[in-house]
């Protein structure tokens, strides 16, 4: 019956909206106000002793993705308790198109040019996310009490008076508004190219419009409020990868996350990489089929509190590393005999998947380590200890945008992780000297053959 009702799109797109109408009210969001009843002074207890904390933007923006509403609401009812400042994220019909909107739902694509989602998608989209929030007790604020009629008049302006040619590298404050833009819509029609759609020029200016109301609500949120990180899916297309973007300018730390394509796999990444392995997810899927944890860098001997303290020949992995400074890519390599190596105790934090199993059977010590520093080494010194497999995937082409940090925050973990494992890791001095195999190079097209080595027998 479903792929029958997909052959009629009038009815195919009746039905989709009708299921969005019963799951707003029925089934699709978590009912907070039924969850917490029994345990509502603690709550409210932790709730209170909450404000002024640290503050933490759930920019889940788009209400009608309930899966994302009812991780970020639990997310955000855990960093309460934590002692985290919670504040919510939602559009209130202010975008002319979203990563909700797709051409599937709009048989007549005028139509959508003509009103956006307003008629249809936004009916059931603010407020059942809106309800959920709510009932914890947390801020939420709206895309409308951030945006400006200049805002809104200079958004309209700007998405109708710019050539079409020039709109992919549109930028407004550093920001690749256009970028966004062009991946919305090409989202839109689900196709590489919007030449050939007839209406492709009209949806791309809509997605303008938004990513420039989206980059305004961004940036004076986050200088008015002031938050420590924002968390929000996906962190491409329009809204989030607006918000991604805007909110790094200002300063706050940006966690995204996704539903993964398979199932039982954990994917844990820094904000800032880049990965150019054209068949990564393959590539990666590969390497899960050999081991239970995979990273890019990592050590076959734990002996301190960095994974690369044992030095040489310990060390295998390689990574581009882009340094702001000097403006330019190094190639670092430590040992890469093969694409996938085996046998290791630690890895590197700034990439890491694993299995569901791992995860349950060595969850993050969030006792221990309450920052950004040796979480990773604990995750994956515990999961080699439980018997899991590590190993190094050393083809997956990734860049990292920063540069690790030794201060005082790092020190102050590094004594806790020395505390905690003190007589279980080997006796072994840190070598005086040492260093990987280094090139540097002035652009990515130089810097990804460096990390192809020719007896891994590239095509």
């Amino acid at each position: 019956m479903k792929h029958g009702i997909r052959r009629v799109p009038a009815l195919w797109r009746a039905t989709r909206l009708a299921r969005r109408w019963y799951h707003a009210r029925r089934d699709a969001y978590p009912d907070w106000s039924r969850l917490t009843p029994a345990e509502s002074s603690t709550w409210e207890e932790a709730r209170r002793a909450a404000q002024g904390g640290r503050r933490v933007l759930m920019a889940t923006s788009i209400g009608s993705y309930a899966h994302a509403v009812t991780l970020e609401s639990a997310l955000a009812a855990a960093l309460t308790f934590r002692g985290a400042e919670v504040h919510a994220l939602l559009c209130d019909a202010a975008l002319t198109a979203c990563a909700e909107c797709e051409a599937s739902f709009y048989p007549d694509v005028q139509a959508f040019v003509a009103s956006g989602p307003s008629k249809d998608l936004c009916r059931d989209c603010r407020w059942p996310a809106e309800r959920v929030y709510e009932q914890l007790g947390l801020r939420v604020h709206r895309f409308s009490d951030w945006l400006t009629d200049a805002d809104r008049d200079d958004a309209r302006a700007v998405a109708s008076g710019i050539a079409l040619a020039d709109i992919p590298a549109f930028t407004r404050d550093g920001v690749a508004v256009g970028e966004h833009a062009y991946a919305g819509a090409l989202r839109f029609f689900a196709t590489g190219s919007i030449e050939h759609e007839p209406q492709g020029e009209a949806v791309l200016r809509r997605y303008l419009e938004s990513a420039l109301l989206t980059t305004a609500v961004t940036r004076r949120l986050c200088r008015e409020v002031g938050f420590e990180s924002a968390v929000f899916t996906h962190g491409i297309y329009v809204p989030w990868g607006l918000i991604g973007e805007s909110a790094r300018r200002e300063g706050v730390r940006v966690v995204t996350w996704n539903v993964a394509y398979r199932k039982r796999r954990f994917v844990f990444s820094h904000d800032d990489i880049e990965i150019h392995a054209a068949d990564f997810r393959a590539r990666l899927l590969g390497h899960l089929e050999r081991c239970d944890v995979a990273g890019v860098a990592g050590s076959t001997q734990l002996c301190g509190p960095a994974w690369a303290w044992a030095g040489p020949p310990f060390l295998y992995g390689q990574v581009g590393q882009y340094h702001r400074a000097q403006n330019l890519f190094e190639a670092a390599t430590f040992a890469v005999p093969a694409r996938h190596v085996g046998n290791m105790q630690a890895l590197d934090g700034m990439f890491i998947a694993c299995h569901r199993k791992v995860v349950l059977a060595t969850p993050f010590d969030e006792q221990t380590f309450t920052g950004f520093h040796h979480y990773d080494l604990d995750f994956t010194y515990r999961a080699f200890l439980s018997g899991f497999r590590l190993a190094v995937c050393c083809d997956l082409d990734m860049i990292h945008f920063s540069d690790g940090t030794w201060n005082d925050a790092w020190k102050a973990s590094a004594a806790r992780f020395m505390q905690k494992y003190a007589g279980k890791l080997p006796e072994r001095p840190r070598p005086p000297n040492w260093n990987r195999m280094s090139v540097r190079v002035a652009t990515r097209q130089e810097l990804l053959p460096r990390l192809r080595p020719p007896h891994w027998e590239f095509s």
